[in-house]
C-alpha cells in the first residue's frame, strides 16, 4: 500500500438554466501517515482549474488551491482544518456586448480558513 497518492480528475459540467459548459480539472497529492498499520494523519494539497467552454473570454475563469490536514481520532471521528485560496474572473458574454456595446472584466480573490468535523456511522 502506497502512502502517497496522486489524483488527476476532469469533469465536464453543463448548467441547465443557461447552457454554460465548463471543464474542471483537479490535481491532488495526499500523503498518508500511519501508526500501528492504521492511518492517523493525511496531508493533502489540491489545485483546481475551471475552463469555460462556451461563455467567457477568460481562458480560466476560476482556480483554487487547497491545503488540508485530516486527523483520524479513531475509526469514526476525523478532524480536518483546511485553508483554500481562490480566484474567480467574470467577463462579458457575447449577448451583453451585442446589447450594450460595452465590455467588462471583474475578478475576486478569496482566502478561506475552515474546519471539518467528520463522523462515520
Amino acid at each position: 500500500i502506497s502512502d502517497l497518492v496522486l489524483e488527476l480528475r476532469a469533469k465536464h459540467l453543463f448548467q441547465l438554466d443557461n447552457g454554460n459548459k465548463t471543464l474542471t480539472t483537479r490535481a491532488s497529492l495526499t500523503k498518508f501517515f500511519f501508526y500501528d498499520s492504521s492511518p492517523f494523519l493525511n496531508l493533502s494539497l489540491r489545485y483546481e482549474w475551471f475552463f469555460p467552454l462556451n461563455y467567457s473570454e477568460a481562458d480560466i475563469n476560476e482556480q483554487w488551491a487547497y491545503l488540508d490536514l485530516l486527523y483520524h481520532f479513531n475509526s469514526m471521528i476525523k478532524f480536518c482544518p483546511f485553508i483554500a485560496k481562490g480566484e474567480q474572473v467574470w467577463t462579458n458574454y457575447q449577448s451583453f456586448t451585442q446589447q450594450t456595446g460595452k465590455n467588462y472584466k471583474f475578478s475576486d480573490r478569496s482566502l478561506i480558513y475552515g474546519f471539518n468535523f467528520l463522523i462515520y456511522l
